[in-house]
């Protein structure tokens, strides 16, 4: 299923790039050329990211009995992400809170914890408009540490929250899965997060709150 899903995805730029060529060919100057050319250019970078967060998930598989553990300060790496994303959400003038308690620390692997938070965050930076709120905290709670990802905006459709977590499923504006026009990084983001935080012996989920959408997960405390 995969394997298909993966043919499927990366059939559709390839086709339209084929045939905006085989017009750039056939009808030379009397087409808009430039807006062929950005198209393809977008085409390709859609590619290119299909196939970075394939290598993403490979790794992250071929490794799930490999992966080497240690004691990982989630504090420290959260005051760094915060920094790491401070430019962007600026940039697209969206306000972006971090809390962070102190001295929270888990057993894990600090590059994919990092890599399954930074898709929590990108996930809400991709669905917040301009002018709205993210926020991010991390805390402890009975023994245990939570990471939450808020983002102000649309809620998710209830019969979506748990299909979200599917490699390659993005809904539609309607709120269905959608065959067409779907994104390779929508479609792998979150199922990364979950594949990383079941590694950890983990939980992570997601919530419709006041004015828009929590995502969390749940990571054992006790060192």
């Amino acid at each position: 299923e995969f394997m298909a899903n993966i043919s499927h995805e990366l059939k559709t730029p390839l086709t339209v790039i084929s045939s905006q060529v085989e017009m750039l060919q056939c009808m030379g100057d009397e087409i808009d050329r430039e807006y062929y050319y950005n198209s393809i250019v977008e085409e390709v970078s859609k590619m290119s990211d299909m196939i970075g967060n394939m290598l993403n998930l490979t790794v992250i598989e071929h490794h799930m009995d490999t992966m080497q553990m240690g004691k990982v300060n989630l504090s420290e790496m959260m005051q760094y992400l915060m920094l790491k994303y401070d430019a962007l959400f600026r940039q697209s003038q969206i306000k972006c809170n971090f809390h962070i308690e102190p001295e929270c620390y888990v057993m894990g692997n600090r590059v994919f914890l990092e890599q399954a938070v930074g898709n929590f965050v990108m996930n809400a930076f991709n669905h917040t408009l301009q002018g709205s709120l993210v926020e991010v905290s991390l805390t402890r709670k009975q023994g245990d540490v939570y990471i939450e990802v808020y983002n102000e905006g649309e809620p998710i459709p209830e019969e979506d929250l748990d299909k979200i977590w599917r490699s390659f499923y993005m809904k539609g504006d309607n709120g269905i899965a959608q065959e067409e026009e779907r994104s390779m990084h929508a479609g792998l983001g979150l199922y990364i997060v979950r594949s990383i935080v079941g590694l950890h012996h983990g939980e992570c989920g997601a919530v419709n709150v006041d004015n828009g959408v929590e995502f969390w997960m749940k990571l054992p405390g006790k060192i």
